[in-house]
């Protein structure tokens, strides 16, 4: 197993999502910390059920914890994104989440 991830602080926007819980699985066995940012807007926050040493923020990427969140990052996977349902109810929001940030 390849260990280049071990001992590094990764950031994942979007974790609770399809793709982001399988990089967060990856990550923690390649010895990472993991830190999830993730609004919940579709599906169920119960539904997510992280690793021990996973820290779970329920925020938006255009929320102001991503700026204290990344002075304790070394690495970003940005896999946050809008559905297509989301994005045509508000396509500026959908603008900051996918793109924008802060």
């Amino acid at each position: 197993m390849n260990h280049r991830y071990e001992g590094k602080r990764v950031l994942c926007t979007g974790g609770a999502g399809f793709l982001g819980i399988n990089l967060v699985d990856k990550l923690l066995e390649e010895g990472a910390e993991v830190s999830v940012i993730d609004d919940f807007s579709t599906g169920d926050k119960d539904a997510y059920k992280f690793g021990d040493g996973v820290y779970v923020m329920p925020a938006s990427v255009t929320s102001s914890v991503v700026k204290d969140l990344l002075r304790y990052t070394d690495i970003i996977f940005h896999l946050a994104a809008r559905n297509i349902i989301l994005s045509t109810k508000d396509p500026h929001e959908d603008y900051e989440t996918n793109i924008g940030g802060l």
